[in-house]
């Protein structure tokens, strides 16, 4: 390798990373915390020991938070600041991929799914999200990097096996869907037991170390599951083949109902499809097969094997999230390279694929991407609707947490960790703001002006029978939409 090889190796992760941090840091602001992003945030304020405590009855383990609490005992809880920690965790994601397609590939590919990563809008709106996925991705892409590392013995195998132990952790401490890396990792060591046992061996015991340390959070685990199992989810079971096709072209910058260069149609998704059936043709061919790499085995299996699993499993518990998966996508990335690249023995022809490929996710990305969460303009709607003489009403109940944190950041800050929410729903009645899952909730009479404000009601709370009541009650004035699901209702008490 010559100076000027040398040099691009090292300059390259650089370069990766600054282009990261400048394209998710130049919107992270521009869309409202909504969601599930003010849940974290509201939890992070408490101390640890009643945070940890009601986190263990929802369905996330507690890292995020944690991690969270800490950060914002320093930097408060604003936009920036709280987005900050997924920023960073979606910065450094692209050296590990970076470092696993140079390590186990070659520079070609690493270069190649380090750029597939960067203008991903899928991993752009988890950095740009106060939840645990950018976190969850990170420790994924440091557990494949070690995994890799120790199967093919390359740099010290005790801090390999450190990192291996202590990402597997905290995986199944962020979130449960983590024990799918383990999973996927424990399934490759089979095909370990007869070439290189005392390397089976090794690597079956770090993976029961984890389990070991996960033991006080098992019973927890067990009870969410049966709940889960007994109660269901509110995600609906994927729509057949169609919703393999869906799910990927997320990942690919074309997510469904989204118009980009090329249309509606997910022309880029079959593209990229027809390259990897097209590279897994020429592979059977030419017997790839006999020879194939345990580093290109275990990297597809890390995306293929949970995503196949999750579908399959959502049929009977729904779970196909596109956030769900953002563990393994970095796979996907990593596999997409690898055909990429492999299609052609000619390097010329493998540049140019290559510079097609990239180019397809470069025009179809948006570094101003939407989440649909419009909460900034709701809440400033209803306060420039609402006066003295003025009762407003909001559906469902737990969208007070998401209403405070825009209306008023004391409110927001005034965390009961005996009773969650309570004194946030409280002080906001004192604003004659009322939380309500139904309209019985709260006395109308004498109130000659109502606001009502509708996230979702009929998907959260159905039957609440609000908009009928208030429409036999009073004349509707005015309405405002904010995409996607936000309404809100001017109404006057009819004469």
């Amino acid at each position: 390798m010559n100076d000027r090889q040398n040099f691009l190796v090292r300059i390259t992760p650089v370069v990766l990373i600054v282009l990261n941090l400048i394209l998710k840091i130049l919107f992270i602001t521009s869309n409202s915390v909504g969601g599930d992003e003010p849940f974290s945030i509201y939890h992070a304020q408490m101390d640890l020991p009643s945070m940890i405590y009601h986190l263990k009855l929802g369905n996330n383990p507690p890292l995020y938070e944690i991690i969270l609490h800490f950060w914002i005992r320093i930097f408060g809880i604003g936009e920036l600041s709280v987005r900050f920690p997924s920023l960073i965790f979606s910065v450094f994601t692209v050296y590990l991929i970076y470092r696993i397609g140079k390590d186990f590939f070659n520079y070609r590919i690493a270069v190649l799914a380090g750029l597939l990563f960067t203008f991903s809008g899928y991993y752009l709106s988890l950095a740009h999200e106060a939840r645990v996925y950018s976190l969850f991705a990170f420790l994924a892409a440091v557990s494949m990097f070690s995994f890799l590392s120790l199967l093919k013995g390359k740099g010290s195998r005790i801090i390999h096996s450190t990192f291996l132990v202590i990402s597997n952790l905290l995986l199944i401490y962020s979130h449960y869907f983590g024990f799918f890396v383990i999973f996927v990792q424990i399934v490759f060591l089979f095909s370990l037991l007869r070439k290189d046992r005392p390397l089976f061996l090794r690597l079956f015991l770090y993976q029961l170390a984890v389990f070991i340390f996960f033991i006080p959070y098992f019973p927890v685990l067990f009870g969410r599951f049966i709940i889960t199992s007994n109660e269901g989810t509110w995600l609906k079971a994927p729509d057949g083949i169609l919703g393999i096709i869906d799910m990927i072209r997320n990942f690919n910058n074309e997510q469904y109902g989204q118009t980009t260069l090329f249309g509606h149609r997910p022309w880029l998704t079959m593209f990229y499809l027809v390259i990897i059936i097209a590279s897994s043709a020429r592979f059977i061919y030419n017997k790839g097969y006999k020879v194939l790499a345990d580093t290109h085995l275990y990297v597809f299996l890390s995306f293929l094997l949970p995503f196949a699993i999750m579908f399959l499993v959502s049929f009977r518990v729904p779970m196909f999230l596109d956030r769900y998966l953002a563990f393994c996508v970095t796979g996907y990335y990593l596999s997409l390279a690898v055909c990429i690249d492999y299609l052609f023995a000619n390097n010329r022809w493998k540049i140019v694929l290559s510079a097609v490929c990239l180019s397809g996710m470069i025009i179809t990305f948006n570094p101003d991407v939407d989440n649909k969460r419009h909460v900034r303009e709701t809440v400033a709607k209803v306060r420039e609707l609402k006066d003295k003489s003025t009762v407003v009403l909001i559906c469902p109940k737990h969208f007070a947490l998401n209403f405070s944190y825009y209306y008023d950041r004391e409110i927001f800050k005034d965390v009961d960790s005996r009773s969650v929410y309570d004194k946030v729903v409280e002080r906001l009645k004192k604003e004659d703001i009322y939380s309500v899952s139904k309209i019985d909730e709260v006395d109308l009479d004498g109130v000659s002006r109502v606001i009502y404000l509708d996230a979702a009601a009929g998907f959260s709370a159905p039957g609440n029978n609000i908009l009928s009541t208030l429409e036999n009650s009073y004349n509707l004035k005015g309405t405002s939409e904010f995409y996607e699901i936000f309404t809100v209702y001017e109404f006057i008490r009819k004469d």
